[in-house]
C-alpha cells in the first residue's frame, strides 16, 4: 500500500522481556513510516492493573481515582 492510498494498516511490536528495544525500534519504524508519507500514530500500552507488583518494597499501588 503505497502512502497515497486510503486505509488503515498496524503494525505491532511485542517482546518476550523488559528494554529489549521495542520502544527504540517503535520510534524508528515510525520515522521511517513518516519519510516515507505515512501518517503514524504511535501508542504504548499501560498496565493500569492493581495486580501489578511495586517495584519499591513496602509501598503499594493505590487504585485510580475517577477524574
Amino acid at each position: 500500500m503505497s502512502a497515497s492510498e486510503p486505509g488503515a494498516r498496524a503494525v505491532m511490536l511485542a517482546g518476550t522481556v523488559s528494554h529489549a528495544g521495542k520502544t527504540v525500534l517503535a520510534a524508528a519504524l515510525c520515522r521511517i513510516y513518516t519519510r516515507r508519507g505515512f501518517r503514524v500514530a504511535p501508542f504504548k500500552a499501560q498496565n493500569m492493573s492493581l495486580k501489578r507488583l511495586s517495584r519499591w518494597p513496602g509501598l503499594r499501588h493505590l487504585p485510580p481515582r475517577p477524574l
